[in-house]
């Protein structure tokens, strides 16, 4: 609410600190609720990219949201008891 609340003012400054506030206020939840590993590291690379795209280093910033999508496959294939070949093959094609 914060952010939108920033962008709806247009202040700047809040909408910096907002938006590079969310990945980490969600990884503490998740780390407090004994969530995976690697949804702790796609948060991480989120909040990365997040802070890259902010000082526009475009190709840096989407290297770090293609890892934490990586970290979301791997979640996503980790939590289901029948692996289709050919969802696989379309969560890494997307």
């Amino acid at each position: 609410m914060a952010h939108l609340i920033a962008i709806a003012v247009d202040e700047t400054w809040s909408m910096v600190l907002t938006k590079v506030a969310l990945m980490p206020t969600l990884a503490v939840w998740v780390r407090m609720q004994g969530g995976p590993v690697a949804l702790l590291v796609a948060l991480a690379a989120s909040l990365a990219g997040d802070f890259l795209l902010q000082i526009d280093q475009l190709l840096p910033g989407m290297a770090a949201f293609g890892v934490a999508h990586v970290c979301y496959i791997v979640l996503f294939t980790r939590r289901t008891t029948h692996r289709s070949p050919v969802v696989l093959a379309a969560y890494s094609v997307f």
